[in-house]
């Protein structure tokens, strides 16, 4: 991570930024289904609150609580005690284009602790520097694969 990241991060309160990471692992802690299906919003007291579009998805996530503390625990080295859900459209994407030699389109979804950040320009920087790390991730990822 770059020193900056690490700064920015070190201001953002231990709970959303604990938070941050359980979200930017959900696909690991979960699977690539219910990864689709719900995101973490917030962490609170141990308690992770999580959005699912369905309450059925929240009902199958409960089964695997104790799955989800483990790799949580084990991947992340976060204690959850407990878990919550939210039933509602959590789906926020955005279409960011990479100016190179060629256009190329990465859709970005915001984790939703960013997305309900109240002061807006608070909000607003958070989320320009959420779509550079990811932007930056991107290129990591394609200059590798070639």
């Amino acid at each position: 991570m770059f020193k900056i990241d690490s700064i920015i991060l070190n201001q953002v309160p231990k709970n959303l930024r604990l938070c941050f990471i359980i979200e930017k692992n959900w696909l690991e802690i979960v699977g690539p289904k219910l990864s689709k299906l719900s995101r973490p919003i917030k962490l609170s007291n141990k308690t992770l609150i999580i959005s699912t579009n369905h309450p059925i998805i929240s009902s199958e996530i409960s089964l695997c609580s104790n799955i989800i503390f483990d790799r949580i625990k084990k991947n992340l080295g976060i204690e959850i005690d407990n878990l919550k859900f939210k039933t509602s459209n959590f789906e926020l994407k955005e279409i960011c284009k990479i100016e190179k030699d060629e256009e190329i389109k990465i859709e970005i979804e915001y984790p939703e602790c960013l997305v309900n950040i109240e002061n807006e320009k608070i909000k607003k920087n958070l989320l320009n520097i959420y779509k550079t790390i990811v932007k930056k991730n991107y290129l990591k990822v394609t200059k590798g694969d070639e």
